[in-house]
């Protein structure tokens, strides 16, 4: 009898069969030291690479909101020269020089808090008054982060009044941007006045770069934007309006 070819047994076979339904599972494999130490190093480089991507999105969501704090105060300005026949708003009202000096309200903030949806008496209190920027903001809660350029801001210890038409170049002069005072103690604070860089570069009150190497600032149009802190304190194109206005 001829057998089929396929029917064939052969030696081993069955000790084959029997060795596949005895074989054990496969051992788990684990991570070696070495394995785990290169998935750290890796993550450390991802999040050293991604870190400072992070905070720089974050400063400059800081600075926008920046921008859009100060250009508020901007509309506010120019509304307020509308209805005031086109005369500035004081830094404040009054002061004493003393000695001791004596600053006497309503200060700037609350000449412009009617435009903002506040009153004389009760300014909006609120972030438009501070840098997002600032860790330290000033004790009073009706003064700001930012310094008012008296050069263009009447200042009542040396003029009562001062008209936006005696201007000639309103897109150009610096009117407020990021200032800080009390820069000889070791805590400084954002500051509601500062003094002018090419009168006084060493006044304890000064424009102060929050934003990376740079200033937000408000010009007398009423526009804002972010300019290098060089160009403020070397007082590049006039900013602050020293030689003309």
């Amino acid at each position: 009898m001829t057998r089929h070819p396929d029917s064939t047994s052969r030696p081993g076979d069955a000790a084959t069969a029997t060795g596949t339904r005895n074989a054990l599972p496969p051992k788990a494999r684990y991570f070696t030291l070495i394995e785990l130490l290169v998935v750290i190093a890796i993550i450390a480089i991802l999040a050293a690479m991604l870190l400072p991507a992070l905070q720089q999105a974050k400063d400059k969501s800081k600075q926008t909101q920046c921008l859009n704090n100060v250009k508020q105060m901007g509309y506010a300005l120019l509304q307020y020269t509308d209805e005031w026949d086109n005369q500035l708003p004081p830094h404040l009202v009054t002061s004493d020089p003393g000695p001791p000096t004596i600053f006497y309200g309503p200060y700037l903030p609350q000449l412009l808090a009617g435009y903002l949806g506040g009153t004389m008496t009760t300014p909006p209190y609120g972030e438009i008054w501070h840098c997002p920027s600032e860790k330290r903001h000033h004790g009073s809660s009706v003064l700001m982060d930012y310094g008012d350029n008296s050069h263009v801001i009447p200042d009542p210890g040396k003029t009562v009044s001062r008209s936006m038409t005696k201007f000639k170049r309103p897109a150009e002069l610096l009117t407020k941007c990021d200032a800080r005072e009390a820069l000889d103690t070791a805590t400084p604070y954002g500051g509601w006045w500062m003094s002018c860089s090419v009168c006084a570069p060493t006044s304890s009150g000064r424009p102060w770069p929050r934003h990376g190497v740079g200033t937000v600032c408000l010009f007398l149009d009423g526009h804002a934007e972010w300019l290098p802190y060089g160009a403020i304190t070397s007082n590049t194109g006039d900013l602050w309006g020293h030689l003309s206005k």
